[in-house]
């Protein structure tokens, strides 16, 4: 009976982190950024836990609408990763100016993106939105002003 309520537990504290997983793009908060400054609602990942989560267990329709700015405190040069993603995601590297350095196109169960160099932000987006954004090696993209 300990051995059956002990997997029970488990069980459930595993839906439990899917289900939060799930919610996880939704508890993010939404701004706005500005691209070449033209603005475009986004969810805004500023914190450790916020950029983990990413679009992480979010269906793929989801991800075809929704955009996600990650903002770093400091210029670093992270690895991101794909795990749990059901989508492709293009992610536009931007440095401490504001501009896009680079681009990468991130597939479902990839890992190790790395940007060219230091960045203070990236923007992940489906890919077939860069065009219909503008959205280049050279654009300029920040968080828009009161957000």
């Amino acid at each position: 009976m300990v051995r059956t309520s002990c997997i029970l537990a488990v069980l459930v504290l595993l839906a439990c982190a899917g289900g939060a997983g799930a919610a996880g793009l939704a508890d993010l908060p939404v701004g706005r950024v500005l691209v070449d400054g033209e603005a475009h609602a986004a969810h805004i990942a500023d914190d450790s836990r916020e950029r983990g989560q990413g679009f992480q267990h979010v269906p793929a329709d989801r991800i075809r609408e929704a955009m996600i700015y990650f903002h770093f405190p400091r210029p670093v040069v992270p690895r991101f990763h794909m795990r749990n993603v059901a989508a492709p995601l293009a992610i536009a590297w931007i440095d401490a100016d504001g501009r896009v350095i680079g681009i990468d196109i991130m597939e479902p169960g990839g890992s190790g993106y790395v940007p060219p160099g230091p960045i203070t932000a990236a923007l992940e987006l489906h890919p077939a939105r860069l065009d219909a954004l503008g959205l280049d090696v050279g654009s300029r993209v920040r968080v828009q002003p009161g957000e």
